[in-house]
């Protein structure tokens, strides 16, 4: 799991420095979701049902991927002289997010 979660990070913030990436991304996420509905369909077997217990742990690791991938997108605006639109940024994602963390 620990992967996926690495190869989003990747996707999200280079995606504004090199846009090219996204297409690749996509494909690779729609591999590893196919491979992975099938593994967890009929190769692997569970010990046990957490109730969704794992949910809140992958939610949180996804909302500080979006941040450092804000995060990145700020300084990658900010060294293009962009300063309007990483103010922007800064000013209101941080707050939208956290709106969504709760």
């Amino acid at each position: 799991m620990g992967h996926i979660l690495l190869m989003y990070l990747i996707a999200l913030a280079f995606a504004i420095v090199s846009p090219l990436l996204l297409p690749f991304s996509v494909v690779w996420f729609a591999f590893a979701w196919v491979a992975w509905r099938h593994n967890l369909s009929y190769v692997y077997q569970r010990k046990y049902e957490s109730g969704g217990l794992m949910w809140i742990f992958m939610f949180s690791r996804i909302v500080m991927c979006l941040v450092i991938g804000q995060l990145f997108t700020f300084c990658v605006l900010v060294v293009r002289g962009a300063y309007w639109q990483a103010f922007l940024i800064i000013a209101f994602m941080p707050a939208i997010t956290a709106r969504y963390f709760k």
